[in-house]
């Protein structure tokens, strides 16, 4: 094979590459788009509810909404999440 093909398989190679790159690179960029929406629907679902939420890890919370804050008498969400679960639901004073 002369080296003026071998050049222009490489090309075409690269050129096939670089598509399929340029397909995946929308595909997650649309992808994170959607877990965007998904997240701000979620958390504006959970925010705006009467209901106390709670979502925790192994007792050590990660989220509560201002609902489940005023159920247990804080008036900052902030000072429930230094707490555990456990604490939150029963206060060892």
């Amino acid at each position: 094979m002369e080296m003026g093909q071998q050049i222009q398989d490489q090309l075409n190679e690269l050129k096939t590459l670089n598509t399929t790159l340029a397909q995946k690179n929308e595909s997650l960029t649309t992808t994170e788009k959607e877990l965007r929406d998904s997240e701000a629907r979620f958390r504006g679902l959970i925010e705006g509810s009467i209901q106390g939420i709670l979502i925790h890890r192994n007792f050590i919370p990660l989220f509560a909404n201002d609902a489940y804050a005023r159920i247990f008498g804080f008036a900052r969400t902030d000072d429930l999440l230094k707490l555990t679960s456990l604490e939150v639901l029963m206060p060892l004073d």
